[in-house]
């Protein structure tokens, strides 16, 4: 009898180590499930962007990104002296297509932006110098694209009107929340197109003129 019970309290310990050493087991996976350090999101591909002008005789004048002396400007501005129509220079997703007003610059200006990836997003502005709303809005009847439309490289967005000499296109390049000098993520026929085009006609000293001028 004795020897009996001694191997039921045998089979009871063991069974007490085995489903013990299950449930630690079990915590161990749950807290290597929650407890994991979080994985490292990789960057998206930065955008290799083409030229936005069906005609590069139309540009008279470039600005480019940075410092013009003590001013920051946040994109590059292509100037016009004709009607111009601008095509889509990578492909990606409209997110804005918005009639707006400037007030710093008192004129009225479409405002197109675009979902590039994950990290890049683009903002085009059409701004054809119109002083009053009714002009405004002929130059956003000019804009052909469409909210959350999705559009490819070469297709056209619509055409920049002239209301006063100073209509230009505005070209901002977002990484994140920052803005970045646009030059550096043009493709090689792009950078070639705006170099001979900025030996004519420039304004800044370089197309990303990130030092301030202070003096």
């Amino acid at each position: 009898m004795q020897r009996k019970w001694k191997i039921v309290l045998f089979i009871s310990i063991s069974l007490i180590v085995i489903v013990g050493g299950f449930l630690g087991i079990a915590k161990l996976l749950n807290y290597i499930k929650y407890n994991k350090p979080p994985e490292i999101e990789s960057e998206a591909d930065p955008p290799i962007l083409e030229f936005i002008f069906e005609n590069t005789s139309l540009i008279s004048k470039l600005e480019g990104y940075g410092y013009l002396g003590s001013s920051f400007h946040n994109g590059i501005d292509f100037f016009i002296n004709a009607t111009a129509k601008i095509i889509v220079p990578y492909n990606m997703t409209v997110t804005e297509v918005v009639l707006v007003y400037l007030e710093n610059a008192d004129h009225w200006a479409v405002r197109t932006s675009y979902i590039i990836n994950k990290d890049y997003y683009l903002i085009i502005g059409f701004e054809s110098f119109a002083r009053n709303e009714t002009f405004g809005n002929i130059q956003l009847d000019s804009i052909i694209i469409e909210l959350n439309q999705e559009i490819t490289q070469s297709q056209l967005i619509g055409e920049l009107l002239i209301h006063e000499p100073s209509a230009h296109i505005h070209f901002g390049l977002y990484k994140g929340v920052d803005d970045v000098c646009p030059y550096q993520y043009f493709s090689a026929e792009a950078k070639a197109i705006f170099d001979a085009i900025w030996l004519e006609c420039h304004l800044g000293d370089n197309p990303c003129n990130i030092t301030a001028i202070t003096s």
